[in-house]
């Protein structure tokens, strides 16, 4: 008589088991929501966690209402993380500053006030949430984040102007024009201002990799970036250097003045003259997201 058969989990699911993770919990349709919440523990920043949700065709979760809230809160009490997760809430400098959702939702207006003990605006200008409060805490700060995806509906990216090259990148979030035109920096930043955008502005290494492949295909060895240094370095948006991306290349000349950033081919930054040298360079400008209803 031959042993009973025992079924074998799939190589995926015995290693989520050894992580402590449910599988199921991961892409779980929820009918109170009329969605589906995506329970991301990989710890990124704030604009990550945005970035990522949106890529997947969702959006960074809000509790915007009891529903959400609660199914929100039984993910977190399941997963017992010992940090609290991101919620797409973040603070808006107006007249009275409040923190909103990029879907335009106020946090007074959400289903949350018993959560909420006090707002210390000193440490940071994001909320995270537990299983028992919403508190503010540094954007910065790597947070694990819950995904939304409503049914039926799905995030798309794209730039506001599509008929002139512009093209949109998701691991970056904005939209990006390569010019193969020489042109020194100050006639590139013109050009770009031209089109209703700027001179690329590299902030992560991961923008150094998006934008690095324009160059693949191109003759010229860098492209101009929208950071000049007069006396020090800063963006053309005012950007200062703590807020961008700065590895150079062993050839950075860290004496000069007036001059300006090139990316090159390795994603790695150096600095020429921005009146006589001329080279290839890249737009940047914003992009937006649109909800693209889908067919039942």
């Amino acid at each position: 008589m031959y042993p009973p058969v025992l079924s074998v989990p799939s190589f995926t699911t015995f290693v989520l088991t050894l992580l402590g993770m449910r599988q199921e919990n991961r892409f779980e349709f929820k009918p109170s929501i009329n969605g589906t919440l995506e329970d991301n523990r990989n710890v990124l920043s704030w604009a990550n966690a945005l970035t990522q949700c949106r890529n997947e065709g969702a959006e960074l979760a809000a509790p915007v209402t009891e529903q959400l809230r609660d199914e929100m809160l039984a993910f977190i009490n399941i997963n017992k993380q010992p940090t609290p997760y991101f919620i797409n809430a973040k603070l808006v400098h107006s007249q009275k500053p409040q923190f909103m959702s990029t879907e335009g939702v106020s946090l007074d207006d959400m289903p949350v006030d018993h959560m909420i003990d006090s707002l210390d605006l000193r440490d940071g200008e994001c909320l995270a949430m537990d299983g028992s409060t919403i508190r503010v805490v540094s954007c910065t700060m790597p947070l694990p984040y819950i995904c939304f995806r409503e049914r039926g509906k799905k995030k798309m990216l794209e730039c506001a102007r599509t008929d002139n090259g512009y093209k949109a990148a998701l691991s970056t979030g904005s939209c990006y024009k390569f010019h193969n035109e020489r042109l020194n920096w100050f006639a590139a930043k013109s050009v770009c201002e031209a089109e209703g955008a700027h001179l690329v502005i590299i902030n992560d290494r991961v923008e150094a990799l998006t934008v690095r492949r324009h160059l693949v295909g191109s003759t010229g060895f860098y492209l101009f970036t929208g950071v000049i240094d007069k006396d020090t370095w800063f963006s053309v948006k005012g950007e200062r250097e703590t807020e961008l991306y700065f590895v150079w290349s062993e050839g950075y000349n860290k004496t000069s003045r007036m001059t300006c950033a090139t990316l090159n081919y390795s994603g790695l930054l150096d600095d020429f003259n921005c009146e006589s040298y001329y080279y290839a360079f890249t737009c940047e400008m914003e992009a937006h997201w649109k909800t693209e209803e889908k067919a039942q």
